[in-house]
Formats: structure tokens, sequence, C-alpha cells
């Protein structure tokens, strides 16, 4: 939750100066015609317009170059360390990330006090991607998640206990354990964060970028020390499980229809809401500090605190479709719906206001992901868990790469006409996930019509078998 708190602060800062920092390359060209800051939501004057167009072309060009420096660094670094963390241990595949991530930090203070050009951060970028980033945290806590979760305790203890050759863990007594666990995971995650994006427009502002910089790097030195003091290893292996076996675990779900069915589902459908999370979130700051909003990084704030906070309110909604016995795979479709709903509202309705409307339509998204995990979790069992989880957080970040060039392409091409382009892509990937996600809900269902939740008929027919 604590790293999470400063990358949000970390990526708001870096988002936000490369906006300014392509401002300040045509200050002179802007204040040689008219105020800026006086004429922005009103009717600017051509040649003014045609200079805001080039600070939006060139936010959106480096960010796409930001992607292009650490993707292929980051894939070759999942298959390498995150799908051998069931080998090389969950401590270590933690902590990596945290130590580049100070060493980006500090590059990027560097760069903002000797007024270099932005393109040197690309080095910082280059080194994050090394490192795994964050699919390689998020592997071993997710991973750390299920050691705790699923360990031999349980299974001992457990009145049925499933086949030595059996690794589906579909044992029902401790599906409320795990579902919530994945749900906390995910809210902490992102309301953490929520209360440094509230603070972070104030530090900016009043601090300049480069304290701001300085704050992130202190705070990660601590984060780092608490880590490495407390993390402890839970998951290391003496044999590795090897770079298929995660491909073996997802063949091996397959080869039942009904499981391969549901894992396609729900797994596509979350990979292009990834796309549409992350193609949203790379194009909406410069969409938000370009005419006619012209939002301050205080305002910045306010809006990316309320949109992180909106994970928080999902605890109570999730308790309250729990006890309305709504299968996963429902409550993600639902989830999706909210989250193409307030994509069309904000693209269609363009005023300031929209954008803090936005979250509060968007609320049961927050839930979507974390019931992917736990569908997950569930078909593909314990064994090689961590590696099958790398490998299907490399396909996400394969998705998000697609969603961050597409988007960021298409506000390209479509900015002096319909700059809300990117953001009606955006919805239709949500409600393309929304449809994949009713399919699984729908085809649960007809498996069991009494009615009951996908846990509940996942047990039941896997009982079955063993029986």
């Amino acid at each position: 939750m604590m790293n999470a708190m400063i990358e949000a602060l970390l990526n708001t800062t870096r988002s936000q100066y490369r906006f300014r920092f392509f401002q300040s390359q045509y200050e002179g060209e802007l204040l040689g015609r008219s105020n800026v800051t006086r004429a922005c939501g009103e009717a600017m004057e051509p040649e003014v317009q045609e200079v805001e167009f080039k600070i939006s072309d060139e936010s959106a060009r480096w960010t796409l170059y930001e992607w292009y420096t650490n993707i292929v660094p980051l894939m070759m670094s999942t298959v390498l360390m995150g799908m051998k963390s069931d080998q090389i241990g969950r401590r270590f595949i933690f902590l990596f990330p945290f130590f580049i991530s100070m060493i980006d930090c500090i590059l990027f203070a560097t760069i903002i006090r000797l007024g270099l050009h932005y393109k040197w951060s690309l080095i910082g970028q280059f080194l994050w991607g090394v490192s795994g980033g964050g699919i390689n945290m998020l592997v071993a806590s997710y991973a750390l998640v299920s050691d705790t979760h699923g360990n031999e305790t349980d299974d001992s203890n457990s009145s049925s206990p499933s086949p030595p050759n059996d690794d589906t863990d579909l044992d029902p007594s401790r599906e409320k354990g795990r579902t919530m666990k994945f749900v906390i995971v995910d809210v902490l995650r992102w309301a953490g964060s929520s209360v440094t994006a509230f603070g972070s427009g104030y530090v900016i502002s009043s601090a300049g970028f480069f304290y701001a910089v300085v704050i992130i790097m202190v705070w990660k030195t601590l984060n780092f020390t608490f880590a490495y003091v407390l993390v402890t290893e839970t998951g290391k292996q003496k044999k590795s499980p090897g770079l298929v076996a995660p491909l073996k675990t997802i063949y091996a779900a397959f080869k039942n229809p009904r499981k391969g069915l549901t894992l396609f589902l729900v797994t596509t459908a979350l990979l292009f809401s990834v796309y549409a999370v992350v193609g949203e979130d790379e194009v909406l700051r410069t969409y938000q500090m370009s005419p006619p909003f012209c939002m301050s990084s205080v305002e910045l704030g306010w809006f990316a605190s309320e949109t992180r906070l909106k994970s928080f309110f999902g605890l109570p909604l999730m308790w309250l479709w729990r006890r309305m016995h709504l299968a996963e795979s429902t409550i993600a479709a639902l989830g999706m719906a909210s989250a193409a709903a307030s994509q069309f509202f904000m693209a269609l309705v363009r005023y300031t206001w929209v954008f803090y409307a936005v979250p509060v339509i968007a609320i049961p998204m927050s839930l979507a992901g974390s019931m992917t995990k736990v569908i997950t979790s569930r078909l593909i069992g314990r064994r090689a868990l961590a590696s099958t989880f790398a490998l299907l957080l490399l396909t996400e970040e394969l998705f998000a790469f697609a969603g961050s060039m597409s988007t960021n392409y298409l506000y390209q091409a479509f900015l002096k006409t319909t700059p809300a382009a990117p953001i009606f892509l955006c919805g239709a990937g949500y409600s393309l996930s929304c449809v994949l996600y009713s399919i699984e809900t729908f085809n649960s269902r007809r498996k069991n019509p009494a009615g009951d939740d996908d846990v509940e008929v996942n047990v039941q027919e896997m009982a079955g078998t063993r029986k």
C-alpha cells in the first residue's frame, strides 16, 4: 500500500512535469501572442490554439517514448525473474524494484534541478523496466497472499483435503477468505494512493517539482528500509517449476471445458479492461491540462484522489453483492458497465465538473480486477502460482502497452477535431469487457439454474469428479 501511495505521487509529478516542460519550450511563442491563462476555456486566437496543440502533441508523443523505452526490458525481466519467483523467492522479487525506483528518483530530480531536456528521464524508465517494475512487485504480493492462504497447515486441517495430484484449490471453507484478501490488497493499494494523490497538487504547487521528487525519494528510501527488515520469505521452492510451468498449469485448466471457458472469458475480459484503464490514464492528464479545461496541479490532485478513493467504497459494495449471492463474474460485469458509462459521459459532456462526477459513477469498477484474480487463483491452484500470475500480468502489460499506444496516437490524430476520441475508445474497451464477463455469468447460470455463485458451482463440479 505504501509503495502504491509513493508511485501515485511520482507518476502524477512526472506527467505534470512533462506537460509543463514542453509548455515552457513554447512559452515565448505563447506570451508573444496572447495571455493563455486568461484565454483558456474561451475562443482563443487561431495562432495561440495552434501552439496549444503543439504542447499537447509533444506531451502525448513523449508518453509513447516512455513506453517504447521500458516495455522490452520489462517483458524480459518478468520472464527471467517474475516467472521464476517460485524458485528465486518472493523477497528479492519484491525488493529489487524498490531499489531501482530510488535510482530513478535520483535521476529525475537531477534532470529537474539542472533543467535538462525531458528525454534524459528515459534512462530511469529503462531501469524501471529492467527491475520488472510494478509487475514483479504485484507478482510477489499476490504470491505472498496465496502462500499464506493455501499453506500446508490449511490443507492438513481441511476436512476434505485435495488429492496429491490435484492442485485445484476449491475448498469452500476458504473461499470467503480468499476473495476478501484479494479485494483488500487491491483496495489498500488504491485507497493508499488516494491520500498522496490528494496532497500531490499542493506539494507541486507550493514546493515545485524538484522538492516534490526529493520528498518522494526520501519516502521511497524509508519504505525500502521498512520492507527490507519486515518482508520475509514464504514461497521459495527447492526446485524451479520452469518457465513452461505456468503454460502447463493454464493448459491443465483448459483441459476441463467448463474451467477452460471460464478462464478464457474472465482473462480476456480483464485484458480489455486493462487496455481501457491504461489508455485512459495515459492520455487523460494531457487532455485535462489542455484547453478548454487547463486544470491546475491542485485540481488534478483532487481528481486523482477521488478516482483512487472509489476503491475504498468497493468494500461495502462487495459485502452487499455477496450477500445477494452474486457471482464474481456478475460483480465484474457490473463494474465494467459502470466504467463504460462513466467514459461515455466524460467524453460527451465536456465540462470540468464532469471529471469529479465520473469516479462516483465508476465505483463498482474497482472490484472487477479482484474478481478475476479470485477466479484465476481458484482455477489454476497453488502450484507455480507466482509464475502463472507473472505470465498473466505480463499479458496485461502488453495490453496496457497497446492501450497507451492506440489512445495516444488517436489523441494526436484527432486533437484538432475530436480530442475526446481516445475516451470513446476506452469506453468501448470497458463495454467489450462487460460483455465477456456477462457471457461467463450466463454460462454459469446455464450450468447452475439454481442461481448459486461461481464458487459453489465449481466446488460441486469438482466434488462430483473426485467422488
